[in-house]
Formats: C-alpha cells, sequence, structure tokens
C-alpha cells in the first residue's frame, strides 16, 4: 500500500489528506516511499533521456511477478469452486481476500501495459508526423502517456512489496467527539459520512455495532465494523486526532471555532 506515514491532525484542505480521504475527495498526487518514488522517476527519466523504448528494462522487473500472480490468481478461481473450500468458510474467506487483492493489482497492471501502448503508439505516429501541428500534438500525447505509465509503474512496485497480513483483515473503526461540544458532535458525524463513502466506493459492507446520536444530528460516538478486502490496511492510519476549523451552524455570530473527534482503527479478531 502508499501511505505517507501521517497521522491526520485535521480535515479536507487543512491537513494533509489521509488515503482515505483523498479516496472521497481526490487524489492530487500518488504517496509513496521517497527512496521508491525517486528511483522511479529517475530511473525512468533516464529511460526517455536515452531514447529508449518504455517497454525495456524497466518493465522487466515486474513482468516475471505479474505473471505469477496471474498464476496464482487461476489457482484461486479454481479453489472458489472447489466444494472442499466452500464448506470451510474461514478458507473461503482468506481465499476470496486474497483473490479480491490480487484482482485488483492485476487490474492496475492491465492499466499500466495499456499506458506502454499508448506510449509507444504515440512514439510511432511521432516519427511519421508530416505537419508540425501533428507532431506537436503527439508530442504532447506521448508525455501524457509516459507520465502515466511511470505514475503506475512506481504503484506496482509499491503493491509488490510484502505487506502486513492483518491488513486484509476486517476494521473496527471507532469514532468519539472531543473537544467543541456540539459542533465535534457534528464534526464526528462528517467522519462517519466520510468513511461510509469510502466503503460505498470500494465495495466493502458497514455495520453499524454502536451509536450515540445528539439532537442535532452529530454523534458523540460511533463504533462500526468495515468489511472487505483490505479494510483494515486502509484506513488503519485514520487512527489519531482529526481537528477541523470552521464556523459551527450552532454560531450566531460567524466566528471560527475549532473542534477534534478521535479515531481509532482495530483490525478484526478472527475466532480461533
Amino acid at each position: 500500500m502508499a501511505f505517507d506515514g501521517h497521522v491526520p491532525v485535521g480535515r479536507w484542505g487543512l491537513c494533509r489528506r489521509t488515503r482515505a480521504q483523498r479516496d472521497i475527495v481526490g487524489r492530487p498526487r500518488q504517496l509513496a516511499p521517497q527512496r521508491v518514488i525517486i528511483w522511479s522517476k529517475v530511473f525512468s527519466r533516464s529511460l526517455v533521456r536515452a531514447g529508449a523504448n518504455i517497454r525495456g528494462f524497466a518493465a522487466m522487473d515486474i513482468t516475471v511477478s505479474m505473471s505469477k500472480l496471474e498464476q496464482e490468481l487461476a489457482e484461486l478461481e479454481r479453489q472458489l469452486a472447489d466444494p472442499a473450500v466452500i464448506a470451510d468458510p474461514e478458507k473461503l474467506r482468506a481465499v476470496g481476500r486474497r483473490h479480491a487483492r490480487l484482482k485488483e493489482i492485476l487490474g492496475l497492471y492491465g492499466e499500466y501495459r495499456q499506458a506502454v501502448a499508448d506510449a509507444d503508439a504515440a512514439e510511432a505516429m511521432l516519427a511519421e508526423a508530416g505537419d508540425d501541428e501533428m507532431a506537436d500534438f503527439l508530442r504532447s500525447e506521448l508525455e501524457k502517456a509516459r507520465s502515466r505509465a511511470e505514475e503506475l509503474h512506481g504503484r506496482l512496485l509499491l503493491e509488490l512489496v510484502p505487506g502486513d497480513p492483518m491488513e486484509d483483515r476486517n476494521a473496527i473503526v471507532e469514532i468519539r467527539a472531543g473537544t467543541g461540544g456540539e459542533e465535534a458532535a457534528l464534526f464526528a458525524r462528517d467522519l462517519f459520512n466520510m468513511y461510509l463513502g469510502l466503503a460505498q466506493r470500494r465495495g466493502w459492507k458497514v455495520n453499524v455495532l454502536d451509536e450515540n446520536p445528539t439532537e442535532l444530528g452529530g454523534i458523540k460516538e460511533v463504533v462500526f465494523q468495515v468489511e472487505g478486502p483490505g479494510a483494515y490496511g486502509v484506513l488503519r492510519l485514520e487512527s489519531g486526532v482529526h481537528r477541523v476549523q470552521r464556523v459551527p451552524v450552532t454560531e450566531s455570530q460567524g466566528r471560527i471555532h475549532t473542534s477534534a473527534a478521535t479515531v481509532a482503527v482495530f483490525p478484526e479478531v478472527e475466532d480461533v
């Protein structure tokens, strides 16, 4: 997973966005460990300067890995149709989670290959361009395709790094209103709605385990389960204090107030 390692201290526009917030309000860029990002950019740029085809050595380091993942995916699909696996709920959940994870990675690989193909097509057409206007257009398209391929290549490298086995577990999330009175409760509700939107976008299931609402529609506390592949891995960096500065709906004089809410995320414990 591509995490920025940042413990959130605010909301949209007031602090660096967490991964969950980026999924809701957009992703201006893909954050990743700095060493990998630098290597990917420098290596890709050196290929461009050398005039090398983008299908060169930069792609070789993931081709073998992707081939192995495709073989593993085929085996998992066979297991999902196996009556013995279907009869074992725990085994079926584990196979299903891994299957969904590989589908996501290989989908990303498909986007990468398409970007590479687009770059090659633009480069071939550029070599035969008959006028300056067409050449300028093709150069622009080539740059876009190469940039897209570079970005996807970096993301694939990160996806291939072995992660924490708990990342694929379901998540238990607790949101509690902090300082700020009713405004903090409304902010806690905003956070809850944000996570509901994230779960909907990713196809996750949300089960509310406990909720303590307020008269104005806020929540003092809510505990919910997020069920789906990689739920804990995505949500775990949401843990911490979230703070907001805004004019509350309860404020009659237009003054800005600071309110806070705490978020705690735990991996769901599997039955022993």
